[in-house]
């Protein structure tokens, strides 16, 4: 079953949302919600993003400084692979936009299993992120083009793709970021590592096990934490619709849905002013239902 819901939207639907009061994050005290604020909705790594009928979760840094100016309900690192401290069975919903390339597997899949232990019974975590199949095909292609629109090639205009399609996944681990903890991959690292995916991707099957097999070599070298608390703005790992599935089932979604970035399994979620707004010309949108 596919969930779907047009994109035609009406407003109504966005604000009825159950029994959620709609109140100003000031009004929270101490980041711990009142009794007339049931969390019924979570967004995880929120940074500056707010809406009053949902819960914001994030970790502090220097480089997201700003995303505290507007309240985090949830002070939570999610790399300490700790349960959030909310309830089981209590969320409707979870959201989660361009975070979990940021932590690394292990942490990824703690999240994933919490996660459905705070939703409520046909419940979704939608989740947004970076979709390395669609990138790898474009290195695969050599499109320039496409690698031009990161913001990072202002900062380093002069990029390979080599060092470029790196960054996606693994900044730390590029020539340009000054991170000793990982080892760099020059230009001939980098094609090597992806020879055998290059040349399989025409069989979906061995293509797509092949490039998963270096994303990993390159990634798991990647000291997650020390990685994030140095540079909390590069991706440390990848997401491709499959890896996604797999972990979301792992977790115990009874139901894994590949969706558009405005179909959606729970309604509020395809509003198209607060949600799935970050690079979709890049993003991949899966959600799991408990």
């Amino acid at each position: 079953m596919r969930c779907s819901i047009s994109v035609i939207f009406n407003p109504r639907d966005f604000w009825d949302m159950g029994d959620t009061k709609a109140i100003h994050p000031t009004e929270r005290q101490g980041g711990v919600p009142t009794p007339r604020q049931p969390v019924r909705h979570l967004n995880i790594g929120s940074g500056n993003w707010r809406h009053p009928d949902w819960h914001n979760l994030d970790a502090a840094s220097t480089h997201y400084a700003k995303s505290f100016d507007y309240g985090v309900d949830f002070p939570h690192n999610l790399l300490g692979r700790t349960p959030i401290a909310i309830a089981d069975d209590t969320l409707k919903a979870a959201y989660s936009s361009h975070v979990i390339e940021h932590i690394d597997d292990g942490a990824a899949a703690f999240l994933f299993a919490d996660v459905w232990r705070m939703l409520q019974p046909g419940g979704v975590f939608r989740i947004t992120c970076p979709d390395m199949g669609l990138i790898f095909r474009r290195y695969a292609r050599r499109d320039e083009a496409f690698f031009a629109r990161f913001a990072f090639r202002k900062a380093w205009p002069d990029l390979s793709l080599e060092q470029a399609f790196l960054h996606c996944f693994a900044a730390v681990r590029t020539t340009h970021v000054r991170f000793e903890g990982a080892g760099t991959l020059d230009d001939g690292a980098v094609a090597a590592l992806f020879d055998g995916a290059l040349r399989r991707r025409r069989v979906p099957v061995f293509g797509r096990r092949a490039l998963h097999s270096a994303l990993d070599t390159v990634t798991r070298a990647i000291p997650a934490e020390e990685a994030n608390r140095t540079y909390p703005q590069c991706h440390l790992n990848w997401w491709t619709h499959h890896k996604a599935r797999t972990f979301l089932r792992r977790a115990g979604f009874s139901r894994v849905v590949a969706q558009k970035r405005r179909s959606t399994c729970y309604r509020p979620m395809g509003n198209r002013k607060h949600f799935n707004n970050t690079r979709p010309w890049m993003s991949l949108y899966i959600e799991g239902v408990k």
